[in-house]
C-alpha cells in the first residue's frame, strides 16, 4: 500500500513538473521553427537576387519592358525569389501599380538587398533613367554582398570549430599520443 501511494505520489509530482515543461515548449517550438524558416528564405532570396537582376537586366537591355523581363524571370529561374516576383506580376496584372507592388514584395521579404532593389527601380521609373543600367548597377552591389557576407561567416567559421575540436578531437589525440607512454610509467613504476 506504502510503495502505490509513494508511485502515486512521484507520477502526480512528475506530472507537475512535466506539464509546465512541455507546454513551454509546445509554446516555444513553433516560433523557433517558423523563426528558422524565415532566416533560411531570407538566406535563398539573398543568393539568388544577383542571378536574378542580371537575367532582368540582360532581358530589359534586349528591348523587354519591366513585366516581360519579370515574366521571362519566372520562367527560367525557381526559388523563393522568383515565387515573390510571380506574387508581383500578379498583383500588377489585377491592378495595382508597379511601384505599389514592389514596395508590397519588398516589405513582405524584409532583406535589405532586395528593398534597395525596390527603391532603386522606383526612383529610375520616376526620374526617368535607363533600367538597364539601374539593374546592372544594383546585380553588382547585390555580388558584392553576397560575397562580404560569405567572407564574414568564413572569419566566424574557425572561432564554430575551436568547440567540438577541443570537446572531441583533443581528448582522443592526447589518448592516442600520450596512452602508451602513460603505459610505458606506470610499467616502470611498478
Amino acid at each position: 500500500m506504502l510503495a502505490t501511494t509513494v508511485a502515486a505520489i512521484s507520477s502526480l509530482a512528475a506530472g507537475f513538473i512535466l506539464i509546465p515543461l512541455l507546454a513551454a515548449a509546445g509554446f516555444k517550438i513553433p516560433d523557433v521553427v517558423l523563426s528558422s524558416k524565415i532566416r533560411s528564405r531570407k538566406d535563398a532570396i539573398r543568393c539568388d537576387l544577383p542571378d536574378a537582376l542580371d537575367v532582368l537586366a540582360v532581358s530589359v537591355e534586349a528591348g523587354l519592358g519591366f513585366d516581360g523581363a519579370v515574366t521571362k524571370l519566372t520562367e527560367h529561374m525557381v526559388g523563393p525569389l522568383v515565387d515573390e516576383f510571380s506574387l508581383l506580376l500578379s498583383e500588377v496584372r489585377i491592378g495595382e501599380s508597379r511601384q505599389t507592388a514592389l514596395k508590397n514584395m519588398a516589405a513582405r521579404v524584409d532583406a535589405p538587398e532586395l528593398s534597395a532593389f525596390v527603391r532603386a527601380v522606383v526612383q529610375a521609373e520616376q526620374l526617368g533613367i535607363s533600367l538597364g543600367r539601374i539593374l546592372r548597377v544594383q546585380a553588382a552591389d547585390s555580388r558584392l554582398r553576397r560575397q562580404s557576407a560569405a567572407e564574414e561567416k568564413a572569419m566566424k567559421a574557425p572561432i564554430k570549430m575551436m568547440f567540438p575540436t577541443v570537446l572531441f578531437i583533443f581528448p582522443a589525440m592526447f589518448l592516442v599520443l600520450l596512452g602508451p607512454a602513460v603505459m610505458n610509467i606506470l610499467k616502470v613504476l611498478k
